[in-house]
């Protein structure tokens, strides 16, 4: 743990919060609106079958994972404080995580663009998502955590026996939280057992890696074995997205081939279009990122292992936005983006000498472009608008 990363972290939490309260001119309060509605209701009165929040009465809530409002409920009772302020402060700390661990993952994988692509993600249009009552700021710690002290076990094979004890037991808690928060984290579960059949280690590691991926696996298994206790049936968080947002089916395959709906862009100032943007972006990297590894043989680098759970991860961000008819999320995808962005070769802002008129000019538009957006959508959320 380095304190150079712990400043930045702080920093990179402080002046988002800072961004975001400023847009709902700084009255807290409108940073706890949409989907927070459920969270809060979650927290006041637990998980029901028909009683919900406004505007969705008569309808459950149970289509949330339970890892953030737990999470906002204790830090709730620890400082006494109402559920608002609870759900907002265990956003707050768990941004603070997710920063933390990106730079640890950033020095884990030797990123020479350390500080450019910390500034990357804070400038990307849906990072202010980290300081509201949402959980993808936990959602997002969760991975990194899961993803950093995996590696650390990893590489720690003549390290003494506690110090990997400790890694494994950081990743095996991360990786509980991880699922036990975001549905779609569950393809990360496979990480630690591509990249141990990648390394060099003994049978034993490569049994342990197994355990970890079950144990990861635990989070999202005990949602589901509690909706089977309480409401007669596993899968009640899948009935209850498509009773409250409609889904129409498990795999639409007319949605999907040929994929008109995705290019059916609405105008920019709407969160959705830009996910889908970011959908086809990857979508395309996804096909350089196979190629690249196929021509280069990097089959044992990690690269490969984050490409397999990332595409996947991907891929089933396809299929369930596709069963809102593509209504693009541009927040969901943003552990993937955390994961993946040292190998977007993004410009890094300590060779910014060395970059003609043209690229300062194209790169730097760029960067504007998705700082307004971060600056219009944080104001559009503040004042009630839906951003996704």
């Amino acid at each position: 743990m380095k304190r150079e990363n712990i400043r930045l972290a702080f920093g990179l939490w402080l002046s988002q919060l800072f961004l975001t309260l400023c847009c709902a001119y700084f009255n807290w309060r409108n940073l706890s609106l949409w989907d927070s509605m459920w969270y809060r209701h979650i927290v006041d009165n637990g998980y029901s079958a028909t009683a919900s929040p406004p505007p969705y009465q008569g309808l459950g809530n149970v289509g949330f994972f339970p890892g953030y409002p737990l999470l906002g409920w204790l830090v709730k009772n620890l400082f006494q404080v109402s559920t608002d302020a609870g759900l907002l402060i265990a956003s707050s700390l768990a941004s603070f995580c997710a920063w933390f661990y990106f730079t640890e993952y950033l020095d884990v994988i030797k990123d020479p663009r350390k500080k450019s692509n910390l500034i990357w993600v804070w400038i990307y249009p849906f990072s202010f998502f980290f300081v509201l009552a949402y959980s993808d700021s936990l959602g997002a710690a969760m991975t990194l955590g899961f993803i950093v002290f995996t590696e650390r076990w990893l590489q720690s094979m003549e390290a003494p026996t506690s110090k990997r004890n400790f890694w494994f037991e950081m990743a095996a808690l991360h990786g509980f939280g991880m699922t036990f928060t975001r549905v779609l984290s569950v393809v990360l579960i496979l990480y630690p057992v591509l990249r141990a059949l990648q390394t060099q280690v003994s049978i034993s590691t490569r049994l342990r890696s197994v355990f970890l991926m079950l144990i990861a696996a635990l989070g999202i298994a005990s949602f589901f074995y509690y909706c089977q206790v309480n409401f007669g049936a596993w899968n009640f968080y899948f009935v209850s997205e498509k009773v409250i947002w409609g889904w129409s089916e498990l795999f639409p395959w007319d949605k999907l081939l040929p994929p008109t709906a995705l290019f059916d862009f609405s105008p920019l100032t709407r969160g959705d279009t830009v996910g889908r943007y970011v959908t086809i972006l990857f979508g395309l990297y996804f096909c350089y990122l196979t190629y690249d590894i196929v021509k280069k043989r990097r089959f044992r680098e990690p690269i490969a292992a984050l490409y397999l759970v990332c595409g996947m991860f991907w891929g089933a961000y396809l299929f369930g936005r596709a069963t809102w008819g593509f209504t693009g999320m541009g927040r969901y995808l943003i552990p993937i983006i955390l994961l993946l962005i040292p190998h977007f070769r993004l410009p890094s802002i300590q060779n910014g000498s060395s970059f003609t008129l043209e690229q300062k000019v194209t790169w730097g538009f760029l960067a504007l472009a998705m700082m307004i957006l971060q600056i219009v959508y944080a104001a559009k959320f503040a004042r009630n608008g839906w951003v996704a």
